[in-house]
């Protein structure tokens, strides 16, 4: 099947519905993953004994990383969702 690719580390968008689909649970459970690390980082910096400067320091590049491992994911998740409308739209009209 057709599919179009954005030239990054993501899977190519596919261009019909039951695809459409599968890609929006996939990007779904990798944002899952994302934001479970992320909580766990938080949890274990909470833990941590550091210096209250050192756990800041930590705290911001986690949320930067997080930050950068999730926006890519939103964007795809809104791609997918415009074209599931535009197929459930054509579909409708049609």
């Amino acid at each position: 099947m057709p599919r179009v690719s954005h030239g990054s580390s993501l899977p190519e968008i596919p261009l019909y519905s039951a695809d459409l689909e599968e890609a929006m649970q996939d990007t779904l459970s990798r944002l899952a993953d994302v934001d479970l690390i992320y909580d766990l980082r938080c949890e274990m910096l909470d833990n941590l004994s550091d210096s209250k400067s050192q756990t800041q320091r930590l705290r911001a590049e986690s949320e930067a990383i997080y930050q950068s491992e999730r926006q890519p994911l939103i964007l795809r998740l809104a791609d997918l969702h415009d074209r599931m409308m535009t197929v459930t739209l054509f579909r409708t009209h049609h």
